[in-house]
């Protein structure tokens, strides 16, 4: 079955929109791959480093007011060493529920040994200063010193694992971003060769009838 100058151009001019087609498809679908892996990325860590910040402040400042209400006794400081714990608490809870590593999670369960050790003698000291009991304040403040270090080392570390996954992350999705643009000009180098070839194809399928009539016409 012979196709008319008209189906010709139809079934060209479809076959080129449907190759456009592709790579216009092709390209937005990396894009949003791109983009959903970026934002991924960035909602996970992004939230751990701001609230490690957050729980290294709330640990300075529990030092900070139990070492001022040891000493006065102001059940003021007091009130404010037990804000700070609980946002120590809220700000733990989000970190915890953010943690999408082994890494990070076995951080946390560090975090979470040195913290009941540096609560336990606290309260121990707060039991020693209400009864007014006689207690070795060098060695309990000793014991709750060195509970938080445990506590700041292992947010360094949580930190550090944080913004090493951004730096691997951004790294991959440089290169996945690196590879479909190299396949996106390829494909559109071959798109381009198609088009040229089906225009060259279309014309001959065109003029050569056109010719022969004209031979035969002038016979």
């Amino acid at each position: 079955m012979k196709l008319t100058i008209f189906s010709r151009l139809i079934i060209g001019y479809l076959t080129i929109f449907t190759l456009v087609t592709v790579v216009s498809v092709y390209a937005i679908l990396q894009l949003h791959q791109l983009n959903r892996g970026t934002r991924q990325m960035l909602r996970v860590n992004t939230p751990i480093l701001d609230n490690v910040e957050k729980l290294t402040n709330s640990i300075l400042e529990q030092l900070r007011y139990q070492k001022k209400y040891t000493l006065t006794r102001d059940i003021l400081l007091y009130d404010q060493f037990l804000s700070a714990k609980e946002d120590f608490k809220k700000f733990f809870s989000e970190v915890l529920s953010n943690a999408d590593t082994e890494e990070k999670r076995v951080s946390l369960r560090k975090i979470k040994s040195h913290l009941d050790r540096f609560e336990s003698f606290i309260d121990k000291e707060n039991e020693y200063v209400r009864k007014n009991q006689p207690y070795s304040k060098r060695m309990v403040e000793h014991e709750i010193e060195k509970s938080a270090d445990g506590i700041l080392d292992e947010l360094k570390k949580l930190e550090s694992y944080s913004r090493n996954d951004i730096h691997q992350g951004m790294k991959m999705l440089g290169e996945s971003a690196s590879s479909a643009r190299k396949l996106v000009i390829t494909i559109s180098v071959i798109a381009i060769l198609a088009l040229f070839t089906i225009s060259i194809f279309l014309t001959k399928s065109i003029t050569r009838p056109l010719t022969a009539l004209m031979d035969k016409t002038k016979e």
